[in-house]
């Protein structure tokens, strides 16, 4: 989905780059994420091995997902034609972002860790050196930040200090949101959300 969203000095390597990965593979693809295409809903699998193409064929079947309409393909087929500057310019945009976005975190958010990505437009935060509860982080973020991230435990239920931003929109919006979250991590978490901890105990709410 994200393949054609690599950043400079990195790459893409598909798994069907694999030896004798032919038989083991079902590779799905959209012009979705690359494109902002979400509401055509179409996509396309690449599956080499005929047994298993059948049988995905006859699953997607069953549930009646193996049709589209004449505006999804051709919206498609023009997204991979005619594109390629479109996508040039966008993927331009989106690592000038990504080095403000690495830049202000390293200068303004000493506390926050970025995992820098090689694709995609999504970035991951660690926020477990504010040492705050799992509580308390998520009313810092989206009661004081005004912030709509995704929570690190919908991918592994561990992953509680993390929080995972899509940054696919223009940078002001990207440098407003960073900056609400710098205030919101300076100003400390406003414990009144939880009337059963004490202020000396603001970190554990």
């Amino acid at each position: 989905m994200h393949s054609d969203i690599v950043y400079s000095g990195a790459s893409f390597n598909s798994i069907a780059s694999l030896n004798n990965s032919e038989n083991h593979i079902a590779i799905i693809g959209s012009p979705a994420k690359t494109f902002g295409m979400q509401s055509i809903s179409n996509g396309y699998l690449y599956i080499p091995n005929q047994n298993t193409y059948k049988q995905i064929k006859n699953t997607i079947g069953s549930l009646y997902l193996d049709h589209g309409s004449i505006h999804s393909a051709n919206a498609t087929i023009a997204a991979y034609t005619k594109g390629e500057e479109w996508l040039d310019d966008f993927l331009i945009y989106l690592e000038k972002t990504m080095h403000w976005i690495q830049d202000f975190v390293t200068n303004e958010l000493p506390e926050v860790k970025l995992y820098k990505p090689e694709g995609t437009y999504q970035v991951w935060l660690d926020f477990s050196k504010l040492n705050l509860s799992d509580t308390a982080l998520k009313h810092l973020v989206v009661n004081q930040a005004k912030l709509a991230l995704t929570p690190g435990d919908c991918f592994e239920g561990s992953h509680t200090q993390f929080m995972r931003m899509n940054v696919a929109s223009p940078l002001s919006k990207i440098q407003q949101a960073f900056r609400q979250l710098k205030n919101a991590i300076n100003e400390g978490v406003d414990c009144s959300f939880n009337e059963a901890v004490s202020d000396t105990d603001c970190c554990s709410c």
